[in-house]
């Protein structure tokens, strides 16, 4: 098979119409599998984004309440402190002159513990009095140079939550958490301030457990954008700026959830606020996390939208082959090679378009072969009387040459000659009269030829020589009568030489696998290409008008009698003689003379 025959086969409009439909449909169903896989997985992504934007709040909301509820146990130690029967120790210690006052009594009062690691005593007289766990001391401090003194100003006698605040009083912990106020007199002057300071582990503890997965981070920040615990570094204490310094402004909300784009990647920002401490905690989440989740969706999808298109082309070609059965049906029945007759179709009767059209067209295909039928039977009729007729346009013509050279003999007064001439006559006119209708073995056709050249040679002599090259497979093979005999008597026209006007002849007959060959060969004077052309055309068209009756009638003979398998070749060169070849299917004796439609050895 050719490349240019497989393209041509490639091409769609070649298809098979199942396998048109079947394509198509499977085409449409992936376009509708795919596109609701991507609406699937774009749904799923969303809904996990808005799952995420709705539910890591709530978990900053929780977190959010437990460091209320750690202020909240701070705010609870601060106001015991100031509550009686404590108060008055802290009164006795900042209205004594004397520096600390009872040391002894404020030891006592203050019990320290993992969340409350130190208390610092300020006084008016620039000192400070600082409790922590590793010691008691007193220190060189003035609250009114501290930058959250200002701070405490706006507070009316209620603690302040200062928030982080870098000191040096508490040893391994640099940052901590602070609640401050002023401690009034009697006369309502500042006499000093109460500090306490909480440690940040417990804050940590609160969200460490928390993960958001790689990349993620979550920061708490106090109300004076400091950082208070950041679980991506440890920048406590320094100025929060997230992503650097973009930040939502929705973020000004109490809570809420935002998509923030930096650089080339997304994050999920979502925050909440205390409205009693006013620290945020905030948490960044890369939405490739998110999406590494939606990416296991996404194949999950892939696999069940694969899984379910090949489920629906396999139904799909099973439907579409099972629809156009019959049509396939119908297209064997239309090829020039399909013997199946109306009556011989079988399967069930369908009701529908198809059913309708492959009746009519059964109806259809048994008209045509009826009519068929005739037309072959009055072909046939028809051949054989044009054969008949050719036989007796043929004869005429050969008696006229014979008895021209009996008469030609009797002219030169050789009777005997004559005689022989007449009694191999008279074998002709028996052959013919025998087979005139007939297919004829070829050793019977070569005998006719041998008598035909025995009266033609009282004609030329010895100037007549004939050469037979005859394969022994091929003398039982028929052929049409009178088939070689033209061919040998316009040899016998043309054929004598231009150089010492001898008649040289070959006849040969040889098998070629199923075909016969018969060549007929002289040495003659041979034509021009121009007279080939020309002689080649009146033997097709109708060589009578042309007085070329033999050659014309052995062409119509082969044409009418094999068709398209049987052929006559003619090669001829000026000067040098000419070559006509006949090739016909070699027929076996048991043919009966009888024309067969497949070719049968002999």
């Amino acid at each position: 098979m050719s490349y240019r025959l497989i393209l041509t086969h490639l091409k769609f409009k070649n298809w098979p119409f199942a396998l048109k439909l079947s394509v198509i449909i499977c085409l449409i169903v992936l376009i509708v599998i795919t596109a609701i896989s991507i609406n699937s997985y774009q749904l799923y992504k969303k809904s996990m984004q808005e799952q995420v934007e709705e539910f890591v709040p709530r978990m900053l909301a929780q977190i959010n309440r437990n460091l209320d509820d750690y202020v909240n146990e701070m705010l609870t130690v601060y106001r015991t402190i100031l509550s009686p029967p404590y108060n008055q120790f802290l009164n006795g210690f900042f209205n004594n002159s004397q520096e600390g006052g009872n040391e002894r009594d404020i030891l006592h009062t203050f019990k320290l513990n993992q969340s409350l690691v130190g208390v610092v005593l300020y006084t008016a007289s620039g000192s400070a009095y600082v409790r922590s766990a590793e010691a008691a001391s007193w220190m060189d401090a003035t609250y009114e140079k501290e930058p959250w003194f200002q701070e405490l100003q706006s507070e009316k006698e209620e603690p302040s939550v200062l928030g982080i605040i870098r000191q040096q009083y508490v040893v391994n912990q640099p940052y901590t958490f602070s609640i401050a106020q002023p401690i009034h007199d009697a006369q309502g002057k500042i006499a000093g301030v109460l500090m306490l300071l909480g440690s940040l582990e417990a804050v940590k503890q609160i969200v460490q457990q928390i993960d958001f997965g790689e990349g993620a981070s979550i920061d708490i920040v106090d109300r004076h954008d400091r950082i208070v615990y950041s679980s991506g570094s440890d920048k406590t204490g320094s100025l929060w700026q997230p992503l650097e310094g973009l930040f939502p402004d929705k973020t000004k909300a109490d809570s809420g959830s935002q998509l923030v784009s930096v650089g080339d990647k997304d994050y999920v920002i979502s925050y909440d606020s205390s409205s009693n401490s006013r620290w945020k905690v905030v948490s960044t989440i890369p939405l490739d996390n998110l999406s590494k989740r939606a990416g296991t969706a996404q194949s999950r999808f892939a696999i069940w939208s694969l899984a379910g298109f090949a489920a629906a082309a396999i139904i799909i070609s099973l439907i579409s082959y099972g629809m156009t059965n019959q049509l396939r049906l119908l297209s064997r029945q239309l090829q020039p090679e399909s013997d199946l007759l109306p009556e011989e179709l079988s399967g069930a009767e369908r009701r529908d378009e198809i059913g309708h059209l492959s009746k009519a067209f059964r109806d259809m295909k048994y008209r045509i072969h009826k009519l068929d039928k005739e037309v072959l039977e009055a072909k046939l009729l028809r051949r054989e009387a044009e054969i008949q007729a050719l036989h007796s346009q043929m004869n005429p013509h050969f008696f006229y040459n014979v008895l021209e050279t009996i008469r030609m003999t009797l002219v030169r007064k050789q009777p005997e000659k004559a005689e022989e001439a007449l009694i191999a006559l008279g074998q002709l006119v028996r052959y013919q009269a025998a087979k005139m209708a007939d297919m004829v073995p070829v050793h019977q056709e070569l005998s006719f030829i041998s008598n035909l050249l025995s009266i033609q040679k009282l004609r030329f002599g010895d100037r007549l020589h004939v050469d037979y090259h005859i394969d022994p497979e091929s003398l039982d093979c028929h052929i049409p009568g009178f088939l070689i005999q033209p061919l040998v008597e316009n040899a016998l026209k043309h054929g004598i030489s231009d150089y010492d006007f001898t008649l040289q002849i070959v006849v040969r007959v040889q098998r070629d696998e199923s075909d016969l060959v018969i060549h007929v060969i002289d040495e003659g004077m041979g034509m021009t290409p121009e007279r080939l052309e020309h002689v080649l055309h009146a033997m097709r068209e109708d060589g009578t008008a042309d007085n070329r009756i033999g050659l014309t009638n052995v062409y119509q003979r082969i044409a009418l009698l094999y068709g398209g398998r049987g052929e006559i070749h003619i090669e001829s060169a000026e000067g040098s003689g000419t070559i006509v070849m006949i090739r016909v299917p070699a027929q076996h004796p048991s043919d009966g003379g009888k024309m067969k439609d497949e070719h049968l050895d002999c």
